[in-house]
C-alpha cells in the first residue's frame, strides 16, 4: 500500500461503509478481514451504498485475509465488534 493509503480492518457493515465512502472520495483504501463470507461477498459483488433519494452505488474495494498481501501500512482504522478486537 502506498504511504497515503488507508487500511480498514473488518468487513461488517460499518467497515464496508467506511471503505466504500473513502474509495468514492478517491482515497486509496483496502480491507483486511477474517470473515470468509464477507470477504467472498465483497470480492464478488462489491460494497453496495444506498443513500435515500439517490441511486444505489456499487463500489469495488480490495479485500484480503492475508496481511502479507498489503505490504507496509501507515494508516489503519479498526472497525470490528469488541469480541473480535484481539483477533483483528
Amino acid at each position: 500500500m502506498n504511504r497515503n493509503a488507508i487500511l480498514i480492518v473488518g468487513s461488517g457493515a460499518v467497515a464496508s461503509t467506511f471503505a466504500a465512502r473513502l474509495a468514492m472520495a478517491g482515497v486509496d483504501v483496502a480491507m483486511l478481514a477474517t470473515w470468509e463470507e464477507g470477504i467472498k461477498a465483497i470480492c464478488e459483488k462489491g460494497v453496495r451504498i444506498q443513500v435515500p433519494g439517490e441511486a444505489e452505488q456499487v463500489v469495488q474495494v480490495p479485500i484480503t485475509r492475508d496481511p502479507a498481501e498489503l505490504g507496509c501500512v501507515y494508516h489503519a482504522i479498526v472497525l470490528v465488534k469488541a469480541p473480535q478486537t484481539q483477533r483483528a
